[in-house]
């Protein structure tokens, strides 16, 4: 593996889980087997530490975490759950933001409903694309060529992780296709490390 691989495999490994227990609970929330107060308390796993995490919760005003969940639960049973630019815009316009529109929010808040497809898109996975505009849409269709240039890559790396990951992902069943996740959260990983490198 070169020098990127080897921080990417890294990353990877110190996060997965954390990412697959916030994936677990949100999909928990959704379908009515956490309450909303679980959810949004400061416990592993909870939204609220999935705002702090992720860096996230600097674009909300204080006090809107439970505002936001309620938004978040609506958007996605509209089955509007991948429309990453479309909720961004919707979450500012309820005012709980600090001005700008809030884009990267809204890409992580909806890779928890659809881990398998949304990729967060922030300042360093932006630089990796060289994506400027700082539309979702835009950042989507330089992914896709990103992945078609790595799959291979991605795939090794995801085959050496097996066995490092197989008791982790035995502990999350309830995840479904957790594979394509695994994927996912390296391809993540690999755009994070070449941001800044």
């Amino acid at each position: 593996m070169n020098p990127i691989d080897v921080k990417t495999f890294g990353d990877f490994l110190r996060y997965y889980e954390t990412d697959l227990a916030y994936i677990q609970s949100f999909h928990k929330f959704l379908n009515g087997k956490i309450t909303k107060e679980k959810f949004s308390s400061k416990e592993d796993g909870s939204f609220y530490r999935f705002l702090i995490e992720f860096r996230i919760i600097r674009n909300i005003v204080s006090g809107s975490t439970e505002r936001l969940i309620d938004l978040t639960k609506e958007w996605c049973e509209s089955k509007k759950g991948s429309e990453v630019d479309k909720f961004a815009e919707h979450i500012h316009g309820q005012g709980m933001t600090h001005g700008g529109i809030p884009r990267s929010l809204a890409s992580k808040v909806l890779f928890l409903n659809n881990p398998w497809k949304i990729l967060p898109m922030d300042s360093l996975a932006r630089k990796a694309l060289s994506e400027s505009s700082n539309r979702y849409e835009n950042f989507s269709s330089l992914l896709e060529e990103f992945r078609s240039k790595n799959e291979s890559r991605i795939e090794l790396l995801s085959q050496y992780a097996e066995p490092f990951v197989q008791e982790i992902e035995n502990r999350y069943k309830e995840v479904k296709q957790i594979k394509i996740i695994r994927k996912n959260r390296l391809f993540d990983k690999l755009l994070w490390i070449t941001g800044q490198s």
